[in-house]
């Protein structure tokens, strides 16, 4: 198998992987599982917003690097998942920093993080 070849297989893969994760986590959220939320014990749950935007990173690497994804998908649906990407993440991100409330609550209340987890610059 040639490195061409073996490249978009293994993009497909993870782009899938990516999939799982994200739709695992919401799962948990949407079901109360705990378990489901985190990616280790250890770690703090993954956030609604970060688990849909793993979701439509994986859409948007499988559309534009798997043939048979971009046979069957038009690319401007890869640009849309970034695109809401860049919106849900930049979003976060702002309303973090500037301790307004996050304006997508359906995606999860940002405040639920621990204090030590949160931004350094309020």
């Amino acid at each position: 198998m040639s490195t061409s070849r073996r490249t978009p297989v293994l993009v497909g893969v993870l782009g899938v992987l990516t999939i799982v994760l994200g739709l695992v986590v919401l799962l948990g959220w949407a079901t109360g599982q705990e378990v489901l939320t985190r990616l280790l014990p250890s770690l703090v749950a993954m956030q609604p917003a970060t688990a849909v935007d793993f979701v439509l990173l994986g859409v948007a690497s499988l559309v534009v690097n798997c043939t048979w994804a971009r046979d069957r998908v038009p690319v401007a649906v890869a640009w849309l998942a970034l695109g809401l990407v860049v919106a849900i993440a930049g979003t976060g991100l702002v309303t973090e920093l500037t301790h307004h409330p996050y304006p997508f609550a359906f995606l999860g209340d940002m405040d639920q993080n621990p204090a030590w987890l949160r931004s350094p610059w309020g």
